[in-house]
């Protein structure tokens, strides 16, 4: 939830954040999907990528179904990361709304 809280501050401020890398799965506390949502309540244009090590989990083949930009499944190299959100990024700068929107 401080993410969250973190989000809306800065967005508050004036300032957006050109992406956010949600975890699909957090023990114990809000996973991505329900974090997404929140998100989206707060600012439509959110722009964010799910990662996950379940790759079998429907979000991770649907991804753009639940309101994400890009995916990127555990274990992942730097240059894998560094793709994924240059790719998720550079949608976002090309106009490519939300779903959710």
């Amino acid at each position: 939830m401080r993410g969250i809280e973190l989000y809306r501050e800065a967005l508050g401020r004036g300032q957006r954040f050109d992406l956010v890398i949600l975890d699909l799965t957090l023990p114990g506390g809000m996973g991505g999907k329900d974090a997404l949502k929140k998100l989206i309540e707060i600012d439509s244009m959110v722009n964010a990528v799910v990662s996950s090590g379940y790759a079998m989990d429907a979000t991770m083949s649907r991804y753009e179904d639940f309101g994400f930009r890009g995916v990127i499944a555990k274990p992942y190299e730097a240059a894998e990361l560094g793709r994924t959100v240059h790719e998720a990024i550079a949608a976002s700068r090309n106009g490519y709304a939300s779903a959710f929107a």
